[in-house]
């Protein structure tokens, strides 16, 4: 009886050793038949890519003008039609003095706000006391952005003191220049000559002494870019004491005030070329200068050759063309929606995927261009955040929408 037992338990034994043997040998097998029919992560690794930009943006023309007026009441008789090019010297027209009248001509030039150094000074001393502030309560999402702001502004006052100071003696450059004499006879005919070389314009607008280069950096830009400047054609006939008659303006350099979205305004180099559609023509143009005025970004360019029909201008909208704009190549695919804001999963060093925001600047049927390293974009309390993105040589998954924050990459 006991050798039958002891028979029994060892079939047991037996049969249960086999069943663990089988578990183990199934697992194996499907492990092989998973990896071999498993398909693996597709993973992109992102590189530089040169795209040309082009954007809309408003702009005030800035041009180096010289108003003639005329100290007399006359008859005036232009030699050289509206937009022509003169010599200095070059006579371009005659006025013939009359007498007097009652009437006297009014400064027409518009009393536009400018902002100053106290201005600027105010502005710095309230951003640096917010800043503190933020620091104090440990929020520095809001000191990063209140600092960023500060650098700014501070920027913009270093340059308006050595605009003062280094072309403090453009302030007594000569930009009306008065014709005629108080011993003038009735009846007598005087000749205007040119006092500098450019170009003839018989149009105003009562900025010219306001809006030029001189003064870019004290102009309000906030009230300007939401008004529409159009100049118009004085009496080019009856002129009466102290009236306009015409004004010169350089045609070797001028200058445009860009309007760019402030969050944008890193994307702009110094001296960097690029190209200005305007009035159907392309002209070639330089950032002359970048910088934060109120709420808005300022781009200065200095234009490379001179457009017909500017003079009449100020008030203009143009296309910005950036030939090469260096971004950062991404697979549509490879996009995904977060809160409203577009981003990618980049792979960590442990091989987890991190959600990383990205700012589309260009894109096609495949592939956008995004921007690289970082960007600004407005926070909750409209201040300026700063987001860090993709640099070259970054791992990012293909399939996007497959993927959640945190799954862990075989690479």
């Amino acid at each position: 009886m006991s050798k039958k037992n002891k028979k029994v338990r060892w079939n047991f034994q037996l049969f249960l050793r086999n069943i663990i043997i089988l578990v183990v040998l199934a697992f194996l097998a499907y492990s092989i038949y998973s990896n071999m029919t498993r398909s693996e992560t597709a993973l992109f690794q992102v590189s530089y890519e040169n795209v040309a930009l082009e954007t809309k943006h408003r702009a005030l023309v800035m041009c180096n003008e010289v108003i003639v007026n005329s100290y007399n009441t006359g008859s005036f008789t232009p030699l050289i039609a509206d937009g022509e090019r003169v010599k200095k010297g070059q006579i371009i027209g005659q006025l013939q003095i009359e007498a007097d009248s009652e009437d006297t001509v009014a400064d027409d030039q518009t009393q536009l706000s400018v902002i100053d150094e106290a201005t600027l000074q105010a502005d710095v001393e309230l951003l640096y006391d917010k800043l503190v502030e933020a620091l104090r309560n440990n929020n520095h999402i809001l000191a990063k952005s209140l600092k960023n702001d500060l650098d700014m502004k501070l920027d913009r006052l270093k340059k308006l003191i050595d605009a003062n100071s280094d072309s403090a003696y453009l302030e007594s450059v000569q930009q009306v220049d008065t014709i005629g004499q108080a011993d003038a006879e009735v009846g007598q005919i005087i000749e205007i000559p040119a006092n500098m070389a450019g170009v003839v314009s018989y149009y105003f607008d009562g900025y010219e002494q306001l809006i030029n280069y001189q003064n870019r950096y004290k102009i309000d830009y906030d009230t300007l870019f939401d008004e529409s400047i159009a100049p118009a054609t004085g009496n080019m006939t009856t002129i009466s004491a102290g009236g306009d008659i015409f004004k010169l303006v350089n045609n070797i350099v001028w200058y445009v005030a860009c309007e760019v979205d402030v969050k944008d305004i890193d994307d702009f180099k110094l001296n960097s070329e690029v190209q200005v559609k305007y009035n159907g023509s392309t002209i070639k143009a330089v950032v002359n200068d970048v910088f934060q005025a109120g709420s808005k970004g300022i781009m200065i360019l200095e234009m490379q050759q001179y457009q017909e029909g500017v003079h009449r201008q100020r008030s203009i909208e143009i296309d910005l063309i950036r030939e090469q704009v260096r971004g950062i190549k991404v697979p549509n695919s490879a996009l995904l929606m977060r809160d409203g804001e577009q981003g990618v999963f980049t792979v960590d060093i442990n091989g987890a995927l991190l959600y990383t925001p990205v700012k589309v600047l260009a894109s096609d049927s495949e592939f956008v261009v995004v921007q690289e390293g970082s960007f600004q974009v407005e926070g909750t309390d409209g201040e300026l955040v700063r987001r860090y993105s993709l640099n070259h040589g970054d791992k990012i998954v293909i399939d996007a929408a497959e993927y959640k924050e945190g799954d862990i990459i075989d690479e």
